[in-house]
Order: structure tokens, then sequence, then C-alpha cells
């Protein structure tokens, strides 16, 4: 979600704006990682440190290598994609895992930049984690709490214009009419639905036109239904692919709907 193009669409148009939303982002997830500690506890800070030295300790490396150069406003993203992978993974995440697949993934995505890290980070990470943990143990939080932090978030963004919200609200909007039927919600709905406007609508990676942001909201809601939480991760980097495919070669044809 952090991600912007500065010459695309009708959002941010020039770097200081940029840094402005990136900022702006910092911000609304300061409440829900200190709500994550409160909750989760010392391993929830201890996930945290990991991620910000893995992260921002590559990126530093990585710049410092190549452009000889070190630009304290350059590592913005990095920060927060250290506390939105601290919200998502579960509590007993592996911490080895944790460090090799943030470490690798950031040095990815400085070569191809139109990947979703957030997306890719916690699906390897709780992939390798299950492998030495039968279970992925995630926190219930309150729905009152969260839901407030939620909704602030999406006005703020959408007010913004730094989100996709087409694809939140048609996510939302799944999971309320599936609320409705009597589901009840579980730890991995709220996680999801904190993914559904900081990581799912990510700019780069998700389709531009209206009409396929909303199948691609509705098709995520659907599959969180039958699937895992880490097989979950997996459709949403299958389903980037497969909708930024039609975006660009049909989005012409499918914007007349």
């Amino acid at each position: 979600m952090v991600d912007f193009i500065v010459n695309n669409g009708p959002f941010i148009k020039d770097k200081n704006n940029i840094q402005k939303i990136l900022l702006t982002n910092l911000f609304l997830l300061i409440p829900f990682i200190i709500y994550k500690f409160y909750i989760a506890g010392i391993n929830s800070i201890i996930i945290f440190i990991l991620s910000i030295i893995s992260i921002l300790g590559t990126s530093i490396i990585f710049d410092y290598i190549k452009y000889k150069n070190i630009n304290i406003n350059k590592y913005y993203k990095d920060i927060t994609f250290s506390i939105i992978i601290t919200i998502i993974l579960p509590c007993n995440t592996s911490y080895i895992v944790l460090l090799l697949v943030n470490i690798i993934v950031t040095t990815l995505s400085k070569f191809y930049d139109i990947i979703n890290i957030y997306i890719i980070s916690s699906f390897l990470i709780c992939l390798f984690t299950k492998f030495t943990n039968n279970n992925l143990i995630y926190n219930n939080y309150n729905i009152y709490i969260y839901s407030l932090l939620l909704f602030i978030s999406l006005i703020v963004l959408v007010i913004n214009r730094s989100v996709k919200f087409r694809i939140c609200i048609s996510y939302i909007l799944f999971v309320i009419i599936k609320l409705l039927f009597n589901q009840s919600i579980s730890e991995i709905d709220y996680i999801l639905l904190f993914m559904s406007i900081y990581v799912i609508p990510e700019f780069k990676s998700t389709p531009n036109t209206a009409f396929i942001q909303i199948i691609f909201g509705i098709t995520i809601g659907i599959l969180t239904i039958f699937l895992n939480i880490e097989y979950i991760f997996l459709s949403i980097i299958i389903l980037n692919v497969v909708f930024k495919y039609i975006d660009i070669n049909y989005s012409y044809f499918l914007a007349k709907y």
C-alpha cells in the first residue's frame, strides 16, 4: 500500500507528496503496533526489533555499497515495512526465518520494485515457521477498538488518495456479508482486514481499472473462506500477477462496463 508510482493515475504526482503520505502512513500505523505490543507482549516486540534490524539494515548496507550514500529520508518505507510485518505475523514466528526472509525479500525489492514485499515476506515467514511449529498462533483483538482504528485509517487514506479504496471496500463488504450469515470473526479475519487497507491494495502490484479492482477484492474475500492464512498469502501473490496481467491487456475493454 505504501509504494507509489510518481507519474501514474490520479494519485500522487510529486516526491514531496509521496514523502508526506509515507509519514501519514507511519502515523496511522503507530496505534496498531502499540496495540499489538499490548496484546501479544514481548514476542511482538522482539519481532519488531528483528524486523527493523534486518529490513532497515539491509537497505542501508545496499545503498552504501551501490550508491556510496545514505539518505535517512529514503527509509520511511523500510520502517513501515517493519511495522506491517510485525502486525501481520503470528506471535510464534521463527526469529531465524524472520531475519533470513526479510533480508532476502528486501534485497530482491531493490531489483524488482514491482513486487508486493509485505505479502511475499508474510507468506515465506509463515510457511517456513510452520515447518518448525505445528500451528501459527494469532492474537484475538477487541473488535470495537480494531474496527475504530481500521475505520480511521481508511478515511484518512481515502481523503489523501493514497489507497485503492475499491479493493478495500469490496473486501470489507464481503466480510460484513459473511458475518451476516452468522460466521463469527476469527483471529485471522483481524489480520486480513488490516491487510485489506495497508497491504493488499499496494499500488504497483494491483490493477488500476476500477471494475477489476472490485473483482480482485471480492475474489480475495471468497478465498479467505476456504484457505489457511499462508495459502491466502500465496493466493494474493498469484492473483496480483493474474489481475495485473488482465488490467494491462484488457483494461480498455473492461473499463466500458
